[in-house]
């Protein structure tokens, strides 16, 4: 992926604001851990590119996020359709029933309720453009993208950059640098 210089300086300048080394704050008095949450599935698939057939093929056609399993966090999710954007398209939010929806997806935020199937999820995205995130320990190890996880009161993320490899699609360096990287 080639990046310009002026467009590094300032992604990895917000970038590290939102964060910073691979953690989100969430001390007391801070955002709740889902709401992070949330702001990371927006932020962080800013800085992934998709091959151009599965990119949006007309301006303001929307960015598909998938919700697979029970999410603990949907009074947050309303916010990912109406604050956000993600590569200047808007961000339509559906919920799945069953894996194998996940292919119509641009990226699919898998809950911990879908634990005792996640490789039935990994296998059937392996090859399609989709860009998986989790936050259940062990999800990146298994081939989820990226993993939110809490510590303490902050937010870390891994990425699996050969899952993202695998699947097509690309993360920026900026983003990699600061991820616990997990194969």
């Amino acid at each position: 992926m080639r990046v310009f210089p002026l467009f590094a300086i300032s992604a990895a300048v917000t970038l590290s604001s939102v964060c910073s080394p691979g953690r989100a704050q969430t001390a007391p008095g801070k955002a709740p851990e889902y709401q992070v949450k949330t702001r990371y599935i927006a932020t962080l698939a800013e800085y992934a590119s998709w091959p151009a057939q599965a990119r949006p093929k007309i301006p303001g056609q929307p960015i598909i996020v998938g919700i697979l399993g029970t999410a603990p966090f949907d009074r947050f999710l309303v916010d990912l359709e109406t604050r956000y954007r993600i590569h200047e398209s808007p961000i339509e939010l559906i919920y799945l029933r069953q894996p194998s929806e996940a292919r119509s997806c641009h990226i699919v935020f898998i809950c911990t309720s879908e634990a005792y199937r996640i490789t039935e999820v990994i296998n059937l995205l392996r090859g399609f453009p989709v860009l998986t995130i989790g936050d259940t320990p062990g999800f990146a190890a298994k081939g989820i993208m990226i993993n939110l996880l809490p510590v303490r009161d902050r937010i870390y993320f891994e990425i699996n950059p050969t899952a993202i490899k695998a699947n097509g699609l690309e993360m920026s360096s900026h983003v990699l640098k600061l991820a616990r990287i997990v194969e």
